[in-house]
């Protein structure tokens, strides 16, 4: 049981050391923060929140991609659930996405970056309230496109090592012809 133990210790150590060559060329990241609708959604929206995590790659010190998962969830506000006949209602949507990443500033301890793509939405409208029977659910949901862009701010020691960032990003997702949800994704986090 200890060569066990020593073994997968020194195979660790040997792990560690690789990827720590490798560091700054992969970057994860974990955040969230808050959601804020756009177009029609502030008059029937209520401000809400999001989580997200991404993993991507550097081609360059200033060039980059990531692959995102995110989720946002915006409550009906009380006079568009009293207009529809409801008590509680929610825009939830799940996304993901590429990221093309442009950093402004690459080697400054406060880096600007511009970032956007393109991905797959679903869109969710639930709404509940009060029945003869009881209470009763209507639900929408659609898989659909929608695009992304915007920036952000990483704070940290050096572009290779992990980094605090704040970013905003102006999203649309296309449910119909001519008809699109915007809203605006606010995020905090940590990037290594």
């Amino acid at each position: 049981m200890k060569h066990l133990a020593l073994n997968l210790g020194v195979a660790l150590v040997f792990a560690g050391a690789a990827a720590a060559q490798e560091q700054g060329r992969y970057t994860f990241d974990l955040a969230t923060g808050f959601t804020a609708p756009a177009n029609f959604g502030p008059d029937n929206l209520n401000t809400g929140w999001n989580v997200q995590g991404g993993v991507g790659a550097k081609a360059n010190s200033w060039l980059g991609a990531k692959v995102q998962l995110e989720y946002d969830s915006m409550g009906l506000n009380r006079s568009t659930l009293f207009d529809l006949g409801f008590r509680r209602g929610n825009v939830n949507v799940f996304s993901a996405t590429f990221d093309p990443i442009l950093h402004l500033t690459p080697h400054s301890p406060i880096g600007v970056y511009a970032i956007g793509g393109t991905g797959l939405y679903h869109y969710m409208n639930d709404l509940s309230g009060p029945g003869l029977f009881g209470y009763f659910n209507s639900s929408y949901a659609v898989n659909k496109l929608g695009i992304n862009a915007g920036g952000g701010f990483e704070f940290g020691p050096g572009h290779r090592r992990g980094r605090i960032f704040a970013e905003a990003r102006w999203t649309r997702v296309f449910l119909a012809s001519s008809v699109h949800a915007d809203y605006i994704p606010v995020s905090f986090g940590f990037r290594w």
